[in-house]
Parts: structure tokens; sequence; C-alpha cells
């Protein structure tokens, strides 16, 4: 099968495009054969020799950027149409990006759409002018009806986009992200501590991500007191950089015990696992005013779970709810410092309760959350839309 993937970055925040590369070397895996259109100005940040990526001509300037790659690219598409046609096109835009499902539509080509997250609810979060709302939720709608198929993350999301665009349940799916299982996979605890650098005998409290206020991070700083009095020789690792680093590392600072926490920063996606690996219990401290209309699918959460890595979170959609379904963690109230605290050390303490949700989170991500499992129920969504078209 021919399957074209359109994208407007290869990185996203600090890390890669990994929906975007995941799911396409998850289909290149399964015989398919990809080609991956993104801007000409991403070169940098793609893999020396990938041949199977179609760099578009853009003008690298504010404000032409996106207007030139999408005049570009549907340039292109349509040029490469008149030769050979794909099975379907994937879009993963992070804002705008209409052209695919243009050609699509011109070449009668099913067209599947995949935003990341809800850029419309997150243009408002950031309190965006009403011309750029209004535009984007224009592009978006015309966006959605031009495809077969729009992909979501959680059913919270789904269900926001049935509601918004009036589409019938059938051309929106929820399908959560992935991990990459054979990058991310058990390894030897003292082996990866002597890696990066940190004492073997420490029990050792992680998060990887962006620090942005969403993350949520600050709490497993507060909560790092109360750990401190109960678990003197817990370590804290912050792997990932981002707008509240220095805030972070100034909490960290003034605290009773500055040498007891780790800033590593930013960190190559392929050594990753090796940073959870130095961990034993883990952590994704969301907040919920963030979340808690669309939901999450949180990418860490998932690759803790692939490393046998048991998680506390924020009972949150998306987070909560597959600990609990995972048994692999707990879940606790977001925002909520003394309950934080209180299930780390509960885990911290507990080595065989560490080691069974461990096993039990790799067996759930095997079963239910690996990309390759996506990406199935993905190539599944094309079969039964191909179906309905053939009908």
């Amino acid at each position: 099968m021919k399957i074209w993937m359109a994208c407007e970055t290869l990185v996203e925040g600090c890390a890669p495009n990994v929906t975007v590369l995941e799911i396409r070397n998850s289909l290149k895996k399964q015989s398919n054969e990809v080609l991956l259109f993104c801007p000409i100005t991403q070169r940098q940040h793609a893999s020396p020799g990938d041949s199977d990526i179609y760099f578009v001509p853009t003008v690298n300037i504010r404000w032409l950027r996106e207007v030139t790659y999408q005049f570009f690219l549907a340039l292109s598409m349509l040029f490469l149409c008149l030769k050979s046609r794909p099975n379907w096109i994937y879009t993963r835009p992070e804002i705008t990006m209409v052209s695919p499902a243009l050609v699509a539509k011109v070449f009668r080509i099913p067209h599947f759409l995949h935003p990341s997250g809800d850029p419309l609810d997150q243009l408002r979060e950031q309190n965006a002018g009403c011309f750029l709302i209004s535009l984007y939720a224009v592009i978006e709608r015309v966006n959605c009806k031009l495809s077969q198929r729009v992909i979501v993350e959680t059913h919270n999301n789904k269900v926001n986009y049935e509601r918004r665009h009036h589409l019938p349940a059938e051309r929106v799916l929820a399908i959560p992200n992935g991990a990459n299982t054979e990058l991310f996979k058990p390894r030897d605890i003292e082996q990866a501590r002597s890696d990066i650098g940190i004492e073997s005998d420490c029990l050792c409290v992680g998060v990887v991500g962006n620090l942005s206020v969403q993350e949520g991070v600050e709490h497993l700083m507060g909560a790092a007191t109360i750990i401190l009095r109960e678990i003197p020789n817990a370590r804290f690792l912050i792997v990932g950089d981002g707008p509240v680093k220095e805030e972070l590392m100034e909490i960290a600072q003034k605290s009773a015990a500055p040498d007891r926490f780790t800033f590593v920063g930013r960190v190559a996606y392929e050594a990753v696992p090796v940073y959870i690996a130095a961990m034993d219990v883990s952590v994704v401290p969301r907040n919920r005013a963030r979340y808690q209309r669309t939901g999450i699918s949180s990418l860490k959460l998932r690759e803790y779970f692939a490393c046998e890595r048991p998680a506390v979170g924020s009972d949150i959609v998306g987070v909560g709810d597959v600990l609990r379904e995972a048994n692999a963690g707990i879940a606790v109230s977001p925002e909520n410092t003394a309950e934080f605290a209180q299930a780390i050390v509960r885990l911290l303490r507990d080595k065989a309760l560490r080691e069974e949700m461990g096993k039990n989170g790799r067996r759930f991500v095997l079963e239910n959350l690996s990309w390759d499992a996506s990406t199935r129920r993905l190539v599944e969504a094309y079969e039964s839309a191909a179906a309905r078209r053939q009908k």
C-alpha cells in the first residue's frame, strides 16, 4: 500500500515529532510504501540518508513560512499525483494545513486528518486574537469536512470534534498514542545509573517531558520535602527543558536538600529510555485545568510503562484511568501535593509492589498501547473507509 504523510515540523517543542515519525516507521514495518512531506526548513532535523522525506520549498520568513509551504505542498502533491497516486493521505497539522485535503478531494483519494490535541482549544488558552481563532476554526472545519476520517487521541476529543463540526460518530476515531516498545524496554537499573552518573544506592523519582506549567512538575518539587523526611536517600531526576525550568531550579536551590535534585536538560529521544531505567518511580503530575475538557493521551506514561517503571499520576482522563486499567501505578488527586508525596513514598518503600506494577505496565503496553497497535488501527480505519467508498 502506498501512503503519503504530511506534517509541518519534524520537532515538537524540544523533542522529535514522535507521533508522525513513529507512525511512519510502523507503517513501513508493515510493508507499506510511505512518503513524508515536510518543509525544507526542517531538513536539519531529519536523519542523514533518509530518502523517504520529500522536502517542500518554503520561505523561512515569519508569516510567509506557512503560506509558502501550503502553496508548494499543493503543487508538489499535484505533480506527483499525475505520476502515481497514493492509496490514502495522512495529515498531522501543527496548526493549519489544508493543502493535502484539497489535493485528496481533487483526485478522490481518502484523506485522514490527525490534529495534535485540540489546537482550537490551545489557541483560546493562549489568549490568541479573535481573528486568528475564527480563521483557524474555519480552516479546521474545511479540513474535517474534506476528510474521510478525523483521528483524535482521546474519547473526550472525539466528542468535542463530533459536536463542533457536526460529524457523524463513525467519521471521528479515537486512537491513542503508543510507545516504541523496541526502544523503550526494561534495562538494568544500576547500569543506567552508572551511564548517567547518579549514585546506585538512592531511590530515584523521575519525570521526563517539556517543563511547562501544564506538566505540573512544581507539584513534584513541593512533594520532595515530604518525601525526603520519609526517604532520606531519595533523589529527584528531572529530564527535559521548557519555560519553567529556571523557576523549578530556583525552587530546588532554595529547598532544604538542593543536592538531591538533578536537572538533566534536553536529551535525545533515543537516550530517554536510559534515564527512565535509572528511576524507581516515574511521575505524571499534570494540572487538571489544561486537560479536563479534552483529556490526554500521555506519551510519557506509555514510555514509563514500556520500561517497566510504575507511575504516580494525576487522576485526569487519560492518566488516572490508564493507571487503574493497567494496574501499573497510583492515581492521585490533581495538584494535591500531600497525596502525591504519600503515593510516591508508598512505592519507594515497597520494592515488590514496584516490580509487580512495572511488569503490569509493560504487558499492558505490549497488548494495547504500542505504536504498532495504533498504526494497525489506523490501517483498519482506511480499509473500512475504502470499503464504504467502494459500496
